[in-house]
């Protein structure tokens, strides 16, 4: 008797650590969405699973993860997948990986998402120095229409473009080598949007 209560207590115990008694993958549709400068995570435990906690994994290089937020209880149920969100409202600027540990099984996936911050200095050059293709990002929320300027040092134009987006898209053999200067303005109004240093390689 005193044998078949420590058996029973064990297997309750498996059951709550993340026994799972369905086949295949447990973290389905493993979705980021970007709202701004915050990321949405949304995913399912499959029916059939169930885990104690799920943990959120961050990383800014895809390599060395760290923990960001974890789901306590039970989670999952035998009978319907269940779904989950969490919100990362401080993501890095740049490259963000996460994946999703549901208990003691497999890591999910890793998925990854670009977050442009231009909230600092108004605009963010992606890649500096530009060396083939690159763009500069800035705000335009109101999509209206931009002009970019770039100048050398001595204060000449070399180039300039128009664009509803809120990037502009440059190419290194369209421009000299060196430091140059750019301005973006309104293409209507001519009111300042912001101004910064380009390197060309």
């Amino acid at each position: 008797m005193q044998l078949f209560r420590k058996y029973f207590i064990w297997c309750v115990l498996l059951f709550q650590v993340g026994f799972s008694s369905a086949q295949g993958e447990i973290v389905a549709n493993f979705r980021l969405t970007s709202f701004g400068n915050e990321v949405l995570l949304s995913w399912d435990i499959t029916s059939g699973n169930t885990c104690d906690g799920i943990s959120v994994l961050k990383s800014s290089d895809g390599i060395n993860f760290q923990l960001t937020h974890f789901i306590s209880g039970i989670c999952g149920s035998i009978l319907e997948p269940i779904p989950y969100t969490y919100l990362d409202e401080n993501p890095e600027s740049g490259w963000n990986f996460y994946k999703i540990q549901p208990g003691f099984f497999d890591e999910s996936k890793i998925l990854s998402i670009e977050i442009i911050d231009v909230e600092k200095n108004g605009h963010l050059i992606r890649p500096q120095p530009l060396v083939d293709q690159g763009r500069i990002y800035f705000n335009n929320n109101t999509n209206k229409e931009h002009t970019i300027a770039i100048y050398t040092a001595a204060g000449n134009l070399v180039f300039k473009k128009l664009t509803t987006l809120n990037f502009f898209q440059l190419t290194a053999n369209q421009l000299p080598k060196g430091h140059l200067f750019f301005a973006i303005y309104s293409t209507n109004e001519g009111l300042y949007n912001t101004a910064g240093k380009l390197i060309v390689l």
